[in-house]
């Protein structure tokens, strides 16, 4: 990745509301970080990237990345955060969030059990389902003791980020 598309990156960065952004490719690790930025209902759509952005790259082999590809990604992943999606949880109700864009996946492999089901109580920490980024495992942790009322989203479906993925009732 050279210093233009690397800048590139990081002003298409810098104009969503992702906190964090891992991009890997041929042994370079780039990793684009700042702090949550509070969202109320009157800032949606007037909020601006405000946090600084760190970038981190790995020692690796030189690798040739499209910066129209990646900037195009991170635009797509967030091209309208007050839009709703086909998966945005509606308001009311208690739901455990996507805290990345990635493909939901209800189980660590096609072939195991579910991590959870409707019914199945869960604590505090435990592992309700991975979301996959940019080959990128992400286990998505549940926020409290609760009950799972119900699964939102089907196996390998996209989650966009702050999706609701489980209707739960907390304990």
């Amino acid at each position: 990745m050279n210093q233009q598309e690397l800048q590139a990156l990081m002003k298409s960065f810098e104009a969503t509301t992702l906190t964090r952004l891992e991009y890997e490719e041929n042994g370079l690790r780039l990793v684009l970080e700042r702090a949550a930025l509070p969202i109320t209902a009157a800032a949606i759509g007037s909020v601006t990237a405000t946090a600084g952005a760190a970038a981190t790259a790995l020692p690796a082999s030189p690798a040739t990345v499209p910066g129209t590809a990646i900037a195009g990604a991170v635009a797509a992943a967030a091209a309208d955060p007050a839009a709703p999606t086909a998966n945005s949880a509606p308001a009311g109700g208690n739901y455990i969030k996507a805290p990345v864009v990635g493909t939901f996946y209800i189980a660590p492999s096609p072939e195991s059990a579910p991590f959870v089901t409707v019914g199945s109580s869960v604590k505090k920490g435990d592992t309700v389902c991975i979301l996959e980024a940019m080959k990128m495992i992400n286990e998505v942790q549940a926020p409290c003791d609760c009950v799972i009322e119900e699964v939102s989203l089907a196996d390998g479906a996209l989650a966009g980020f702050d999706d609701g993925l489980f209707r739960i009732r907390e304990l």
